[in-house]
């Protein structure tokens, strides 16, 4: 989903919003190059034209080739922890939406999802049992279960789930820290570009 046009004035009112979001987070990272990276990253997966991962962010950003190696190790790095970026973007979820309550309760949602690979030696490849009255699939398949976690915003007549949290399920081995990083960071980023494209009127 790419960014549509918008008008000078919903201009200024859009990225004094990242601006503020991305600020909050500041404090989560030890180094000031990590959080650089991190708001280059963050500002490339909105702009991206493709879903081709880091080359995406360095193609439409226009950015050396060169920082192809330093983008990577971000993902890696020993200078933020996703666990401290999490709770921020919780704080930033409770102060940036109309979060919507039940009495004296937020609604929260769940879902997961079963992403196939052919792979078998891939780290975190299951063997996950299909639910489908489809008997045309297989009763079991290789892969990957993801299980995401929301928070209803809105009223009860304009729901809106924005996203807390995603992380891969059945596996008890933290194998690659950065795919479980890339993945927050892109769901916070959608949820960002959520906001901006489809509930202009939060920002009022």
């Amino acid at each position: 989903m790419s960014l549509p046009y918008f008008s000078v004035v919903y201009h200024t009112i859009m990225l004094n919003f990242i601006d503020k979001v991305l600020c909050q987070f500041e404090s989560c990272f030890s180094r000031k190059a990590s959080f650089r990276w991190f708001v280059t990253i963050t500002i490339g997966f909105m702009l991206r034209s493709d879903k081709l991962g880091v080359t995406s962010v360095i193609r439409d950003l226009a950015l050396s080739p060169d920082c192809y190696l330093s983008m990577i190790h971000f993902f890696r790095a020993s200078s933020w922890s996703l666990d401290a970026t999490r709770r921020r973007w919780f704080c930033v979820v409770d102060g940036s939406f109309p979060l919507y309550k039940e009495g004296n309760f937020h609604i929260l949602v769940g879902d997961g999802v079963k992403q196939s690979k052919e792979g078998r030696r891939m780290p975190g490849v299951k063997k996950l049992f299909q639910e489908s009255e489809n008997s045309a699939k297989p009763d079991y398949i290789h892969g990957h279960m993801f299980g995401g976690l929301g928070i209803l915003a809105g009223n009860p007549g304009n729901w809106a789930c924005i996203p807390l949290m995603i992380k891969e399920l059945l596996y008890k081995i933290d194998c690659d820290i950065s795919m479980e990083r890339l993945l927050s960071i892109a769901l916070w980023n959608w949820a960002m570009k959520w906001i901006l494209t489809v509930r202009r009127n939060f920002l009022r």
